[in-house]
């Protein structure tokens, strides 16, 4: 090949159509009914924005289901969206790769959600921390104790709005007597 024959042309790649969005199971779906917000289902995972009165209902619900249950709590998260407070849970299958993401939001100045700590053992601690760092009331929670800040902190440090208070241990300057 010479000259014009011999310059490298741009491979083009073929555009294949984006698959269709799988539906969410139908006995997740009726089961669940009103108390779905948003649904999806992207590569097994099942992602769900549930109403935060239903968060207990829906994870025990999701821990008994017949085809296929979601026994396993791995994560809850807290966030700070800004405008509302949330958590986001993560539910697997123990012998299976299907998992769920539940996502409840709650408002900023009221933020209370059920426990499913006697749903899921495993949440426990995890309600304790979100609770800790940003200030989300887990209404029937068996022990609600501080988990990692002592009992005279004050304010909920993983908050957007946080101000960080003059601490010894806390401020940035290394000549700030103790």
């Amino acid at each position: 090949m010479t000259g014009s024959d011999a310059e490298a042309r741009p491979v083009e790649a073929e555009e294949t159509p984006a698959p269709p969005p799988e539906p969410l199971p139908a006995d997740i779906a009726e089961a669940l009914g009103e108390a779905v917000l948003e649904s999806a289902v992207e590569g097994g995972t099942v992602r769900l924005t549930v109403r935060p009165e239903a968060i207990a209902d829906a994870c025990r619900f999701l821990r008994d289901r017949e085809a296929g249950a979601y026994e396993h709590l791995a994560s809850l998260l807290g966030l700070d969206h800004g405008d509302a407070l949330g958590v986001v849970y993560h539910l697997y299958q123990l012998h299976g790769s299907a998992r769920v993401v539940i996502h409840v939001r709650v408002p900023r100045q009221a933020p209370t959600l059920r426990s499913i700590a006697g749903v899921f053992l495993a949440a426990d601690w995890k309600e304790r921390e979100a609770a800790e760092m940003y200030g989300i009331v887990f209404e029937g929670h068996p022990d609600p104790r501080k988990l990692l800040l002592p009992d005279e902190w004050e304010g909920y440090p993983l908050r957007k709005d946080y101000v960080i208070p003059e601490h010894p241990f806390l401020t940035p300057d290394p000549t700030h007597e103790l």
